[in-house]
């Protein structure tokens, strides 16, 4: 990826601005910093959208004691700029944000009935947390669906937007994520289905037509 949308009154957004609060520049520095690691790293091969450096290489680089660094990332993870899974730290949402090299990659793995391995579950997993029954058991994932939420730009019933997210497969639920915003850039919410419309009608299988940009982000005017 070369490069990522980064709206002008980011600043502006409440989480970034509780960051602020908490950590001073300071924070807010080493957010974007986390992001520009991520997206250097995004190929048409890779698209996990993974932070794959250690606190204690992003430390030496921007000169922070390590357990300041492990700190405020912890702070980003619970404010929902990152999401962490079994200590793999990732930004699916830059997904939206992404160069329009980026999307049509996206796009191209979607058409083909390839999921973006946006989370990737790697045998970094302790052998006892991998189900025993695949078929039967499902890997509970509820951070995916905060980001699908967070990306979503009409936010109505949650619950039964939740209720129809679970029902997805983890392929599907990342498809949902990766399309709706290229799909409803610049549409008016008027014309935006429910959230539940669109994953009980599996609507990022349609035809997209004269769509360009992303979705508005959660977090206010352009936080990823």
């Amino acid at each position: 990826m070369k490069w990522f949308k980064h709206e002008t009154n980011a600043h502006a957004d409440a989480k970034l601005k509780k960051l602020r609060m908490r950590y001073g520049l300071e924070g807010v520095g080493l957010y974007w910093y986390c992001l520009e690691l991520i997206g250097q790293s995004v190929e048409p091969h890779n698209l996990t959208f993974e932070l794959e450096h250690d606190a204690e290489i992003i430390a030496s680089d921007v000169n922070i004691h390590i357990d300041r660094v492990q700190e405020m990332m912890r702070y980003m993870v619970d404010l929902r700029l990152f999401e962490q899974n079994g200590g793999i730290v990732t930004c699916l949402k830059m997904a939206v944000r992404a160069d329009e090299y980026t999307q049509k990659a996206i796009r191209k793995q979607n058409e083909s009935g390839e999921c973006p391995d946006m989370l990737r579950i790697t045998s970094r997993q302790a052998p006892d947390k991998v189900p025993s029954n695949r078929k039967k058991e499902r890997i509970e994932r509820p951070h995916l669906f905060d980001a699908f939420w967070d990306v979503w730009p009409k936010k109505v019933d949650k619950k039964k937007a939740l209720a129809a997210f679970k029902k997805l497969n983890d392929a599907d639920q990342q498809r949902a994520i990766a399309d709706c915003g290229a799909r409803y850039a610049g549409t008016e919410k008027r014309f935006i289905p429910n959230p539940s419309t669109y994953l009980n009608g599996e609507r990022w299988n349609d035809e997209r037509v004269g769509h360009g940009g992303a979705c508005d982000l959660p977090y206010g005017a352009g936080g990823i």
